[in-house]
């Protein structure tokens, strides 16, 4: 953690009632560490200077009263686009401002859509998770939550599952999980009803399709993270795939989409995703965007 904390990039220092602040790097690469999910590295220096050239606003956590703005803004964007369900993050600030914020986002979908919540491992015990996923059904009314993700920490396999248990919205779970074994752990414990086992990091095309068929016997959906390029191919090869994720380009969300030329980029409409008829993942790299990204050696 020490080269995250002192002379760390500005942009990317952790604050209180943020919930766009970094968490501990360690709760995102699971139990094995960087073996098969290794961290990005760019020059702090540079970032530091970008941060440097922002207003001092950009760098401050909005005001109470914002965020429910700004996700209701969120939310009437991807109606634009043509999306009926959604999903935000919670955990980042008190429960009851992230109530404020489900319940706005629920006013905004207004009934024709579903709404997950990502809590990107906030909570530090089952007690603390309980407390906020019932704050955040009863600020819903009479919509359902679509699910609950990563409430607790990756490792927290009981945890979840004793929460799975004593909970109405169903808790999803399994994007930093490693292999088909780290999968089962959460499967045989009943931690999930709704996997989202990320093929670049579980362990490849094989390893996700494993995992998907095992999950598929206990009654178990597939809702993959991220990287919806690849996932569209895999979730239309499975009979239990929920949903594909997909991550607006405008959104600026580490988007892989700014790296694929226009003409390739996965197609959408209608709430749902276009599968791919080329051959591969059906993609062709921009290279004058890709060689911009070039970090030198």
């Amino acid at each position: 953690m020490g080269p995250r904390v002192p002379g760390g990039p500005a942009r990317r220092t952790p604050r209180r009632g943020d919930p766009r602040a970094v968490r501990p790097r360690h709760r995102a690469v699971g139990p094995e560490g960087q073996a098969r999910r290794p961290a990005p590295r760019r020059p702090a220096g540079r970032l530091d200077r970008a941060a440097a050239r922002l207003r001092l606003g950009r760098l401050l956590p909005p005001r109470r009263g914002e965020w429910t703005g700004a996700v209701a803004r969120e939310i009437a964007f991807n109606r634009s686009q043509g999306f009926t369900d959604h999903k935000i993050k919670v955990g980042g600030l008190d429960v009851a401002e992230d109530a404020r914020r489900v319940a706005a986002a629920v006013r905004a979908i207004g009934g024709e859509g579903r709404l997950a919540l990502d809590a990107n491992n906030a909570y530090a015990s089952v007690h603390q998770a309980r407390a906020a996923i019932e704050a955040f059904e009863r600020a819903a009314g009479d919509a359902p939550l679509w699910w609950f993700e990563e409430p607790l920490s990756p490792e927290s396999v009981a945890g979840h599952a004793e929460l799975a248990r004593r909970i109405r919205t169903p808790v999803a779970t399994g994007e930093i999980h490693q292999t088909r074994w780290e999968a089962r752990s959460l499967i045989e414990a009943g931690a999930a009803a709704v996997l989202q086992t990320d093929a670049g990091v579980a362990g490849g095309v094989t390893e996700w399709l494993r995992i998907a068929h095992a999950a598929d016997a206990f009654g178990l959906q597939m809702a993959p993270h991220w990287h919806h390029n690849l996932h569209v191919h895999l979730t239309a090869s499975v009979a239990n795939t929920l949903v594909v994720e997909y991550f607006a380009l405008e959104k600026g969300i580490y988007n892989f989409e700014l790296l694929v030329t226009p003409d390739t980029r996965l197609r959408y409409g209608n709430g749902q995703v276009h599968l791919p008829d080329r051959p591969g993942l059906g993609i062709d790299l921009a290279e004058d965007v890709v060689t911009k990204y070039e970090i030198p050696a």
